[in-house]
């Protein structure tokens, strides 16, 4: 393939006026003063609208709308890419002992099973996409203060399953990030042993890995009004329980044991 190639110099907008004069343009004409915006699709919107506005302007030396010249000149153009670029930047960072990347001095979660990896932080206007290889490991909120923590419960489950007793004290379980009432049930847990407390605790945390906490919190409700607190009919409660679809699926991690116990516990509870 031959290319002919010609190169701009750095900073020198008489050599591209045409970009630089609409870049120019939009920035006397829309981004002055500086605009504030709630969110991006806000701004996004209104940089349409102005666009649209734009169009139907006459262009002073062809005597005819911009938008009817683009007209005729779309059937000219290559189409575009059937993958547009993501609109976000793209930082690095490798992932500490403790399964977290910090980004800009917050600190968000990846699962555990990614400790001392290499990975990519995809950055936009709202959320953090934590990239390893070509897969998405990872996705937070985006946080805008310092020394936010943003840690997600099931990217500990295995390690959790493993180190059951450090789950009552677990930093990823604390400041609200699983309902309350599991809390409860940990007491609940206590009350009967402190042996076997954390192990079945953790059993039940481990239902986290296929959906949400607020699943996860009516099936202990639903078990607890049979008057059991037994893991394996809480399992069976959550695997029977309607779903609704989540919007960000993160990796998990499948929880067999839940899906065994259901046959027996549905005898127990009469709903067979």
């Amino acid at each position: 393939m031959v290319l002919e190639v010609n190169f701009a110099a750095p900073a020198k907008g008489n050599e591209k006026g045409g970009v630089e004069g609409i870049i120019g343009y939009l920035q006397d004409n829309f981004f002055s003063p500086i605009p504030s915006f709630g969110m991006l699709e806000a701004l996004n919107f209104d940089l349409a609208a102005f666009c649209e506005r734009h169009a139907q302007r006459e262009h002073t030396t062809h005597q005819e709308t911009i938008a009817a010249r683009f007209n005729r000149e779309q059937a000219a153009l290559r189409p575009l890419p059937p993958a547009l670029p993501r609109s976000c930047v793209t930082r690095y960072a490798r992932v500490n002992k403790f399964a977290e990347v910090v980004f800009e001095r917050d600190v968000y979660s990846v699962p555990s099973r990614y400790a001392h990896r290499n990975v990519a932080i995809e950055v936009y206007e709202d959320r953090l996409r934590i990239i390893l290889e070509d897969a998405a490991i990872a996705q937070h909120g985006r946080g805008f203060g310092r020394g936010e923590r943003f840690l997600d419960p099931r990217h500990y489950l295995e390690l959790l399953r493993r180190k059951h007793r450090a789950a009552e004290h677990a930093l990823v379980l604390a400041d609200g990030r699983i309902p309350e009432s599991l809390h409860d049930l940990l007491r609940r847990y206590q009350d009967d042993g402190r042996v076997s407390a954390s192990k079945r605790w953790t059993e039940v945390l481990s239902l986290l890995a296929d959906h949400s906490a607020e699943v996860l919190r009516d099936a202990v409700g639903h078990a607890l009004a049979r008057g059991t607190c037994d893991p394996a009919a809480i399992a069976f409660c959550y695997v029977n329980a309607p779903r609704r679809p989540r919007r960000h699926r993160s990796t998990h991690v499948i929880c067999p044991r839940a899906h065994a116990l259901t046959q027996w516990w549905s005898t127990w509870l009469g709903t067979r």
